[in-house]
């Protein structure tokens, strides 16, 4: 009988520590693990355009209507009928300077998202400095405000405007695609379309 208790107590133990330590790791997910288990992100880049581009950060492809392009599988497809075998090259480049996906995916936890209302005053990296003055003068470049949802997912970027004095979007993101099968077939269409000169020649 008192081995009995003894073991029930041992499991009761266990029980509530692996229901501790699962707490704890959800609690402290990174915003960067978050965002790579979506995977599929979408963004309008810089806040005087419209143009939004969608990546699958697995497969590293990207596609977008509004400017005639794609990437797949390493090849990069464009404008009137333009076919690269550049595709990885332009893949990174979009993603660090199109999606700026070291301003978003970083070691911030949910805990801070919670703990801060969503809504977090972050440093700019140093990196991206110069990518923001070369863009335009009027944003302040050490310091940035980021956005997130219910999800903890980052759903904008505001930048300081030094002209108007006033938070500024830089970025917006979206999920709209709930899994693979969606994503790809509007990669795939948009694809098509280069293919077949639907963008119209240069």
């Amino acid at each position: 009988m008192k081995n009995k208790s003894l073991k029930l107590i041992i499991f009761l133990l266990s029980i509530s520590l692996l229901s501790f330590l699962l707490h704890y790791m959800e609690r402290t997910k990174t915003i960067e693990s978050l965002v790579k288990q979506q995977n599929f992100i979408t963004v309008q880049p810089w806040y005087i355009y419209p143009d939004k581009i969608s990546f699958d950060l697995e497969k590293k492809n990207l596609f977008s209507d509004d400017l005639a392009e794609a990437v797949r599988n390493g090849k990069s497809y464009e404008g009137y009928r333009h076919v690269k075998n550049n595709g990885n090259i332009k893949f990174e480049k979009n993603k660090a300077y199109t999606l700026y996906y070291p301003l978003i995916a970083n070691d911030v936890t949910k805990v801070r998202v919670r703990h801060k209302h969503f809504k977090i005053r972050q440093e700019v990296p140093k990196k991206y400095h110069e990518v923001i003055k070369s863009l335009t003068k009027r944003f302040s470049t050490t310091e940035m405000v980021v956005i997130y949802n219910k999800d903890y997912l980052p759903i904008e970027i505001q930048l300081y405007d030094t002209v108007d004095k006033k938070w500024t979007m830089f970025a917006r993101y979206s999920y709209p695609y709930k899994n693979r099968k969606e994503y790809e077939k509007e990669l795939n269409e948009c694809i098509e379309a280069v293919l077949n000169g639907d963008f119209g020649e240069d």
